[in-house]
């Protein structure tokens, strides 16, 4: 069996929104692989604040950089495949 894929998650939205992805994960792992060896998840959590602040006052360019590091950093913290909690697609879930 291949070693399982680290999940890299950047969010900060709510805590709220951020269980309910962590859960979503965990379910459908359950469902696929009918155990529970959970796979590996290194989460990110962000200022949302600060994505506002850059929104209102149009500085894309800091959108970009803020979440380029947040992704680096969960790929520093061993993800596979770092992804924003927006992405639907999970590379370690096989039908995904």
């Amino acid at each position: 069996m291949p070693e399982p894929l680290s999940i890299g998650i950047v969010g900060g939205m709510s805590p709220e929104s951020t269980v309910r992805y962590y859960r979503h994960i965990v379910r459908r792992h359950e469902r696929e692989q009918q155990d529970h060896s959970y796979p590996r998840m290194v989460v990110a959590s962000v200022s949302f604040q600060q994505y506002i602040d850059w929104q209102h006052a149009a500085a894309w360019d800091r959108v970009a950089e803020g979440l380029a590091k947040e992704f680096q950093a969960v790929a520093a913290a061993g993800a596979d495949s770092p992804s924003s909690r927006r992405t639907r697609c999970i590379r370690s879930c096989p039908g995904s």
